[in-house]
């Protein structure tokens, strides 16, 4: 089953029709070191203000890499407020304030002005915990609110040592002259215990993180829960100002959506496997890999406790395939299943 991508013009307009997600991502969010971005290509970020708006459909990157494969697409006239600027690769580009990347010849910028820095951080000391958002990397800064070649992984659990305001804006201390902005993070979502199950009712309910954007698959499309399945509720929360039930794993789905109950779901019948023999090809993202589950749907575990998965570009043997949550998974040896949507036939 292949899920439509959307553009935020048709997100606006409520004109959605996403697939549904196989089943719920229900794992914790590992905690991961600030990484170094590619920075090979890339120009210095020129700080400016002001905003852009696109002028033609153009691609918004999430990192620096301007990797087609993360990014989505938005119609014209949308603005973004943006606070650098950089030549990636001899394309120069618009920083937005998420730290997102825009092609300068696609959008307006007759709003934009050059900003000079002209104050560094003013720390101050506390210590906290914050996540970043599901949607992208977060840029790192130094003390003088000036982009590095540093990113925190989305999906992150991080420490900060100190607050700090840099030229009006406030940020988190994340290491020796390391700063991320707060407006690009989330704290955790506070939210009272409740455990019960959640139907959808809705013709489907779009999957949202604590910092109310939507969760995306890694094609860029939007998650989503169709109509009818039920889902596992781990707490109930408020996000601006609209209950959401908590399905774990940073994924909270509204509440009037659907239907609630204390009442455990019946564990319904595993459908039976079918003889399925090939050899499949990991196709995700590079460094990255696919999450191996077992036929209910828990995550496969390596020895040493981390969640086990396969690397992309690597190749599997396929033994069988089966139906979990309305997708095909692919058999790959003992209780042990992958996602046929990340994985082409080789042989």
């Amino acid at each position: 089953m292949t899920n439509k991508k959307f553009t935020i013009a048709a997100i606006a307009a409520a004109a959605i029709t996403a697939a549904p997600i196989a089943a719920p991502v229900i794992g914790a969010i590992t905690t991961m070191p600030v990484m170094a971005a590619d920075s090979s290509a890339v120009s210095a970020v020129t700080p400016v203000t002001g905003t852009v708006t696109t002028n033609v459909t153009t691609s918004v990157f999430y990192d620096l890499s301007v990797a087609p494969s993360l990014a989505y697409n938005v119609d014209p006239g949308v603005s973004f407020t943006v606070t650098g600027r950089a030549t990636v690769n001899g394309v120069q580009y618009f920083v937005t304030n998420f730290g997102r990347y825009v092609a300068a010849s696609d959008v307006d910028s007759s709003n934009v002005k050059d900003s000079v820095n002209t104050t560094t951080a003013v720390d101050t000391p506390a210590n906290g915990t914050f996540s970043t958002g599901s949607t992208g990397n977060v840029a790192v800064y130094d003390n003088t609110g000036k982009a590095t070649n540093q990113v925190i992984p989305a999906n992150t659990n991080s420490v900060y040592v100190a607050t700090a305001t840099i030229n009006g804006k406030n940020y988190y201390k994340v290491g020796d002259n390391q700063y991320v902005l707060t407006s690009d993070t989330y704290s955790s979502v506070a939210q009272t215990v409740t455990q019960g199950v959640f139907t959808v009712t809705a013709s489907q309910t779009l999957v949202k993180s604590g910092d109310n954007s939507y969760v995306m698959n890694p094609d860029n499309s939007i998650k989503a829960l169709a109509q009818g399945t039920t889902w596992k509720v781990f707490g109930q929360t408020t996000i601006n100002g609209q209950t959401y039930y908590s399905l774990g794993g940073n994924q909270y789905a509204l509440a009037s959506d659907g239907s609630f109950s204390t009442k455990s779901a019946a564990k319904p019948s595993l459908p039976k496997p079918t003889k399925f023999t090939a050899v499949g090809k990991v196709s995700y993202v590079p460094g990255y890999g696919i999450q191996v589950w077992t036929q209910t749907h828990k995550a496969v575990q390596n020895p040493n406790g981390s969640n086990k998965k396969l690397a992309h570009g690597t190749s599997w043997k396929i033994f069988s395939q089966v139906l979990i949550g309305g997708e095909m998974y692919y058999n790959v040896g003992g209780n042990q299943w992958v996602d046929s949507d990340y994985v082409n036939i080789v042989k």
